[in-house]
């Protein structure tokens, strides 16, 4: 078998490839959280699995916080929208992620990455600051599953008062943009009936705009 062929088989005929289903469709925000911490180590490789997520000529353009002291959650908390102050409060951790508009390029990035990325990748947005939003809500998502891999519950938040207020809760220069915060920890609660999603039709399309793609 091919090794190309053996990859399409691993990953949709195996455990492995059920597993990874089994993970994306057990995430969910969750809105609860118990009294039980997230280890240190368990965090650190969490962390570790973040930092894998692609990025634009390897750019990784944004910061993370972790916020986990009682004093840190407070301070956040009192960033917060909403009934967001209390998710944060209650999680084992959360996380701020912060995109970098202006980020330096990585050590071994090639002669040709500075110009590349002014005249392909940033010139293809609006500003720096959408460019190194979307670079950043990649790492988010793999933050995400990975957190539910490891039998966590996390909930995304947009609901704060203001990056600003955001940004002096942890300490972030002014230069970094706050898309999103994200709680942590154990589910308190059972997990409500799943959430609905446009069917597919409506989203996905084969080859061109308003063609549905249809399994064969």
């Amino acid at each position: 078998m091919k090794f190309h062929a053996f990859c399409r088989f691993f990953s949709t005929s195996c455990l492995f490839g059920k597993a990874v289903s089994d993970v994306i469709l057990a995430r969910y925000a969750c809105k609860t959280f118990q009294d039980e911490e997230v280890s240190d180590d368990t965090i650190h490789r969490l962390l570790h699995l973040s930092s894998r997520a692609p990025s634009a000529l390897n750019t990784q353009p944004y910061v993370c916080v972790v916020v986990k002291s009682d004093s840190g959650k407070e301070a956040l908390a009192q960033a917060m929208d909403g009934p967001n102050p209390a998710h944060v409060r209650e999680s084992s951790f959360s996380l701020v992620w912060a995109a970098d508009p202006n980020p330096e390029l990585p050590p071994d990035a090639p002669e040709f990455a500075a110009s590349l990325l002014k005249e392909v990748s940033l010139k293809q947005q609006s500003t720096h600051e959408a460019w190194a939003v979307k670079q950043t809500m990649i790492a988010v998502g793999f933050f995400l599953i990975a957190a539910t891999a490891h039998g966590l519950h996390t909930n995304p938040m947009e609901g704060f008062k203001s990056q600003a207020a955001v940004r002096e809760a942890v300490g972030l220069p002014d230069k970094y943009d706050v898309p999103v915060v994200v709680a942590v920890g154990f589910a308190k609660d059972p997990r409500p009936a799943a959430s609905s999603r446009r069917p597919l039709n409506e989203t996905f399309f084969c080859n061109r705009f308003g063609q549905s793609f249809k399994a064969t």
